[in-house]
């Protein structure tokens, strides 16, 4: 009959290993569930929660912050991935901060895109001068933002559902300009 070991824990585990273990052992899941939850391999889930690998990857440590959203109890965790990020973040150039990303943005569009975010976590003035000037691009995302249901939980998908929303709505402004500028035309002839 084989031995069934218990994991023991490292009194010397690193924080972001310890917050990984505590989130999944919090969440009741299975190491398998909680990779599939978080797109990794459950050995690779393994390596962090025994310390032999410390999440590192951007994508993985935005997966787990995201896991930690909307719930009090993950709150402890919840930060360590916080900070884990913003220290990925000061380490990179913004140039190599979501290289990954394949969407077709110019490089300008997501260059903003990453002032905004940066700003949004660190620099607060000027996340809310960013505000300020946002003008009808902000007046769109509330509107999109007051017509959500937000009581299914914050992840992914109601994220996603969001921008959705937003490029949906952003089309639809676009061209109902077009439209009136097509009418004062027509009526300026």
């Amino acid at each position: 009959m084989p031995r069934i070991r218990k994991l023991k824990p490292k009194p010397d585990l690193d924080p972001m290993c310890a917050a990984v273990r505590n989130l999944r052992t919090k969440m009741r899941l299975s190491q398998e569930e909680m990779a599939a939850k978080i797109g990794i391999a459950p050995m690779t889930l393994s390596r962090f929660e025994r310390g032999a690998q410390i999440p590192k990857d951007m994508d993985v440590l935005v997966k787990l912050r995201n896991v930690c959203q909307g719930s009090f109890n993950f709150v402890p965790e919840f930060m360590t991935f916080q900070r884990a990020i913003a220290a990925a973040i000061e380490m990179k150039s913004p140039y190599e901060i979501g290289l990954s990303n394949r969407s077709g943005y110019s490089p300008e569009q997501w260059e903003l895109m990453q002032c905004a975010r940066i700003a949004a976590i660190h620099f607060p003035k000027e996340a809310e001068a960013m505000r300020k000037a946002a003008g009808e691009a902000l007046r769109l995302v509330k509107q999109v933002i007051r017509a959500t249901d937000f009581s299914v939980p914050l992840g992914d998908d109601l994220y996603y559902a969001l921008e959705q929303g937003i490029d949906d709505l952003v089309r639809q402004t676009a061209f109902e300009r077009l439209k009136e500028e097509r009418d004062e035309e027509s009526n300026n002839e």
